[in-house]
């Protein structure tokens, strides 16, 4: 899959990378801005879109702004990457305009600035920072995703808040850098942005930017940066040594299934049938069907005539369901690194620490640690049935000494 058409389908997948989430982050950190919140609105706004045709057609290089082609509908503006609507359309991003549409969280054009700081700013309400910024939140779920959201100051008072959202596109170490911008005047919110729709940055990027917020959140508690960033040395595990095999092929095949071979309908046989299910559009014209069962998430993609199904993400968060190697939640961490390959000579990048290979190019895996959890990546090059090569990744995430969450994906 090339890297434009996955960043082309990052909206729908940000429905899907709810499951990435440990259930503790969900406890701990309620309220952040999450994939799926930010997905679920922008498919809610695609398809309001729909029901009208934009004001300005045809849309000439006057509309072309600095977000995109500007598309004017009555209750906002939506930017695309090029002046004309069709199936290779890609969405950057959209405005409110209409002040009795009411946003997530119950934000619309009018709303007060405090009810803004209400719906993000729970864990710092008194705005406490470095004089010019107060972070909201900071989640670090590396490398799956990160979130984080600040309120930029004046003497005056609130002048925006931005909440960013990145998640891991599966190519080269990108990340989506898409977000919310609320803008404020005179104490009321006077716009609403939802930005980089179609853009990403590096992993380098990323971990400036939670830097960043770690730095106003150590000027707000007195504490110097370096204590804030602390956790980004998990030289622990670069001893770690284990002589099992690296993830590979069999792995696959575990609890009598076999990960890229399981059809839907041998899922529910094998599984039972989904206690609901979702269906989300994507804007190269397939779709994303995703099955929920208590502590077990499938999502199959499939054409645009919603055939030709294949499995893409298998996530496990309950003990009643095994995993590659017989792992189950609430494992024990050595327990469970032990049944993979480490070489004992890991070296340590920022929050990474090599398990074997180079943590590029499978097969490899790698440990990232991050505010008191860590998560254990294995990556190979595996062919399925239908004879192409993907590289395929599971991820193992603990917490408090257990593991957490089982993550099977492919791309």
């Amino acid at each position: 899959m090339s890297f434009k058409r996955l960043i082309g389908r990052i909206l729908c997948i940000f429905a899907m990378l709810l499951c990435c989430i440990p259930v503790f982050a969900l406890a701990d950190d309620a309220g952040v801005m999450t994939e799926t919140e930010l997905g679920n609105w922008v498919a809610q706004v695609l398809l309001q879109s729909k029901a009208e045709s934009p004001q300005n057609i045809p849309v000439g290089e006057e509309s072309l702004t600095d977000s995109g082609y500007a598309f004017l509908y009555s209750f906002a503006t939506l930017y695309y990457d090029k002046p004309v609507l069709d199936n290779q359309s890609i969405l950057q991003g959209f405005a409110i305009t209409d002040e009795n549409l009411v946003t997530p969280r119950g934000i619309s054009l009018g709303s007060s600035a405090w009810d803004l700081i209400a719906a993000y700013g729970w864990q710092n309400p008194e705005l406490l920072g470095d004089g010019s910024f107060a972070a909201l939140y900071r989640l670090n779920n590396l490398p799956s995703s990160a979130k984080w959201s600040w309120a930029q100051r004046s003497d005056t008072g609130i002048v925006s808040v931005r909440c960013a959202v990145h998640a891991d596109v599966g190519d080269e170490n990108r990340y989506t850098d898409a977000g919310i911008l609320y803008q404020t005047q005179d104490g009321l919110v006077s716009a609403i942005h939802v930005y980089g729709l179609n853009q990403s940055i590096s992993l380098a990027d990323v971990q400036s930017n939670l830097s960043a917020i770690a730095a106003v959140q150590a000027a707000a508690s007195g504490d110097s940066e370096r204590e804030a960033a602390s956790y980004l040395t998990p030289s622990r595990w670069s001893f770690l040594k284990s002589e099992a095999p690296a993830f590979g092929e069999a792995d696959l095949s575990f609890a009598g299934i076999h990960f890229l071979e399981l059809a839907e309908a041998d899922a529910s046989l094998s599984l039972g049938p989904p206690d609901r299910d979702e269906w989300l559009p994507d804007d190269t014209g397939e779709w994303l069907h995703i099955a929920h069962r208590d502590g077990l998430v499938l999502t199959y993609l499939l054409d645009k005539n919603r055939e030709n199904s294949r499995l893409e993400t298998l996530c496990i968060t309950s003990s009643r369901w095994e995993g590659p190697r017989g792992v189950h939640i609430q494992d024990s961490t050595d327990s469970v690194l032990s049944r993979f390959l480490a070489d004992g000579a890991g070296s340590v990048l920022g929050e990474e620490t090599l398990l074997y290979g180079n943590g590029t190019s499978p097969p490899y895996g790698a440990i990232f640690i991050s505010d008191g959890w860590m998560t254990a990546r294995y990556v190979a090059l595996i062919q399925g049935a239908d004879g192409i090569e993907r590289e395929t990744a599971l991820c193992l995430s603990f917490a408090d000494d257990q593991l957490v969450e089982i993550l099977l994906y492919s791309w």
